[in-house]
């Protein structure tokens, strides 16, 4: 038997998808624009932490042992990593910002081009960073106590051997490892969905009522009392079809990918560039 707040969720989950159908023009020309600002964006930065990287290794390869060590254990590669994040963030944030343009304008009867969508964003672009800033700071905060005690787990337990050790030979310890951290890992989910799902009015508060981002977190909270519920539903229906999506989509990219590669040239740099543009596609098929 559905509860009220599933009717309701799959009720605002139907009317996204009728809202999508009647101005999907606009809102893919959006998303298309904010995938390009993301490669613009992300390609240098990636570029430069795998350039130092591999000046940091002496060798022209590095493994995604070396890759996860380098990000996690260093002080300039754990700043490179946040960096990325937070420029993933705002991005993201910017492009939900213009995409919710246009579904407004859409529920009030009004159609809008992607300029005008892109332009409003672009008028609030200085609140959007900042909210970001709060935003990253806030998940950072929440996040850090579950990440640490995964780090120690990696510390305590697993350090003796290379990672493909444990991976091929499952000792006891290794299975150990994996439960703890596994149940680290649904703890942060549980406690980053009770924060998200209070947090969503956020953005339109700072976008559409002009409110002080540092304000709108606690003012969302609020507003979101007693609807929680439904909000985790309907991203778990939106999470459950981008899931979908992004595995028919991938085999297309791999093959794109594979078109690809070789106008880059061969070289390193080339396929540095090559990989951005298919993280950005990746990133727009999501």
């Amino acid at each position: 038997m559905r509860t009220t707040e599933d009717t309701g969720a799959l009720a605002i989950f139907k009317g996204a998808i009728r809202d999508f159908a009647g101005d999907w023009r606009t809102l893919a020309g959006v998303e298309v624009f904010v995938a390009a600002i993301a490669f613009i964006v992300i390609t240098p930065l990636s570029e430069a932490l795998l350039r130092t990287l591999v000046s940091r290794s002496g060798s022209s390869a590095v493994t995604d042992v070396d890759i996860a060590l380098f990000l996690f254990t260093t002080t300039s590669g754990l700043a490179a990593l946040l960096l990325l994040v937070a420029a993933s963030i705002g991005i993201a944030i910017f492009g939900q910002a213009c995409l919710m343009t246009v579904g407004l304008a859409h529920a009030r009867g009004v159609r809008v081009r992607v300029r005008d969508g892109v332009m409003h964003g672009a008028a609030r672009v200085a609140s959007i960073l900042w909210l970001t800033l709060g935003l990253f700071f806030r998940l950072l905060l929440f996040a850090a106590p579950f990440l640490a005690a995964i780090g120690a787990t990696y510390w305590l337990l697993l350090r003796e051997h290379d990672i493909n050790f444990y991976l091929k030979a499952h000792p006891p310890v290794f299975i150990a490892a994996c439960a703890i951290v596994a149940i680290l890992a649904l703890s942060l989910a549980i406690v980053l969905a009770r924060k998200l799902s209070g947090w969503v009015l956020v953005l339109p508060l700072v976008v559409f009522e002009r409110m002080r981002p540092w304000r709108a977190f606690g003012e969302s909270a609020q507003r979101m009392n007693g609807h929680r519920v439904q909000t985790v539903v309907v991203f778990a229906l939106w999470g459950l079809i981008t899931l979908v999506m992004s595995s028919v989509t991938s085999v297309g990219i791999e093959l794109l990918g594979r078109l690809l590669a070789p106008a880059f040239g061969g070289t390193m740099a080339g396929l540095r560039r090559c990989n951005s543009l298919l993280v950005s596609n990746s990133s727009l098929a999501c």
